[in-house]
């Protein structure tokens, strides 16, 4: 069976996708999180591609953590298999929690500090709505990853370096890799001329914006936006 890890944030994860207007859970789905994690862009390209998708993002995860959860996949990849990373923004990251060896993610100042529960859809686990012991001191933390994205350099310099380094690292290893960006796209930079990147011109937050696609008050979008982005990386992959 070819793979396809999926890595990325909320946008890989179809956060939202289940508050379309008249969307009715239905029993082929245990819940409304992996309704959307069984929908979301990267999972729809995977099935075009004839990959059997395996969802690693995290709501509110960083380029950090694909990085991380890239290294920890990689020794059950093989060439045949492929990586789809839907790249996120700059002002994120994540910091390790040593009471449940486990890594909380950082995101516009927020850390995620609620419990995690296992998930056999959604593969990073799914959030519960009971916080953590300390939550309270890596709330703090948190804070000082508040900066405005159009403005943060170390943002953008970490994202190249986790982009380079998991390419680099995935090509070495002969794993193909499709990069995309989520959002907050860095696609004016030189990148190496064997690194395919971008696959596409337009991050999926600008290309659903452009096409009038309606979205959650979060900023999420529905299963339609979704769908044309798959395609629309499906046509580039295919030219």
């Amino acid at each position: 069976m070819k793979r396809a890890l999926i890595l990325g944030c909320s946008h890989a994860l179809g956060a939202e996708m289940h508050k379309q207007p008249g969307w009715v859970l239905t029993p082929e789905y245990v819940s409304n999180d992996a309704y959307c994690a069984m929908h979301s862009y990267p999972v729809q390209l995977a099935h075009q591609l004839g990959y059997a998708p395996f969802n690693h993002a995290i709501s509110g995860g960083s380029n950090d953590a694909m990085y991380r959860i890239f290294c920890d996949e990689l020794p059950q990849l093989t060439p045949d298999d492929v990586v789809i990373a839907c790249w996120t923004g700059g002002n994120r990251s994540e910091v390790f929690y040593e009471h449940e060896k486990r890594w909380l993610s950082i995101s516009h100042g927020d850390t995620h500090t609620l419990q995690i529960q296992p998930d056999r859809v959604l593969l990073q686990g799914r959030y519960i709505p009971v916080k953590i012991k300390h939550h309270q001191e890596f709330e703090d933390y948190g804070k000082q990853w508040l900066v405005y994205e159009g403005h943060d350099q170390c943002g953008q310099l970490n994202k190249m370096k986790n982009t380079l380094a998991l390419n680099m690292l995935a090509q070495a290893q002969q794993v193909p890799v499709i990069n995309i960006d989520s959002f907050w796209p860095i696609l004016d930079y030189a990148w190496p001329s064997n690194m395919n990147w971008p696959m596409a011109n337009k991050d999926f937050m600008t290309f659903c914006s452009e096409q009038n696609f309606p979205r959650t008050d979060w900023g999420h979008f529905f299963l339609p936006a979704h769908q044309a982005f798959a395609d629309y990386i499906f046509k580039n992959i295919a030219n």
